[in-house]
């Protein structure tokens, strides 16, 4: 974004904050705006950025999941690339972390450390049977370490 959009928005949500709400985002604050200098497309983008997140269509509620960080029997029994892999499964929303708990706790019973072939085996028997088959194939895919995967 622009400085000067930038700007524009700042003075805008003042101005409607100093008035409570009661200033009108019509043309006497557009031509105050053009009499302090700012161009008419930069105060047009900055408006309809207000107006948009006054009516709640702004999002910036993006929730990515923190990693989780392995127990040092865990960290023993699970090879880093296999919690890599399942971090990116929950990061692509193909993962809960109820779902994560339980694959974790069945690939750390395995004999020796968890590797990939572990984490497959437990994709499939304990995930794929609950999900569509796009679902499954995304799940499949990025556990052999292929991406960007879409789903």
């Amino acid at each position: 974004m622009k400085n000067d959009v930038q700007n524009l928005v700042t003075i805008i949500m003042q101005r409607i904050a100093a008035s409570n709400g009661a200033v009108s985002v019509g043309d006497v604050l557009r031509a105050e705006l053009q009499k302090d200098g700012f161009k008419e497309k930069d105060i047009n983008v900055a408006f309809e950025f207000v107006s948009s997140g006054m009516q709640g269509k702004m999002s910036f509620d993006l929730k990515f999941p923190a990693r989780r960080h392995l127990n040092v029997f865990e960290s023993f029994k699970i090879q880093e690339e296999v919690m890599e892999t399942i971090s990116k499964l929950e990061q692509m929303g193909l993962l809960d972390p109820m779902e994560r708990e339980a694959l974790l706790e069945n690939i750390q019973h395995s004999d020796g450390r968890a590797d990939k072939d572990d984490l497959e085996y437990a994709l499939s028997v304990m995930l794929a049977p609950k999900r569509n088959s796009e679902a499954q194939n995304a799940l499949l895919t990025v556990s052999e370490g292929y991406t960007p995967t879409f789903h």
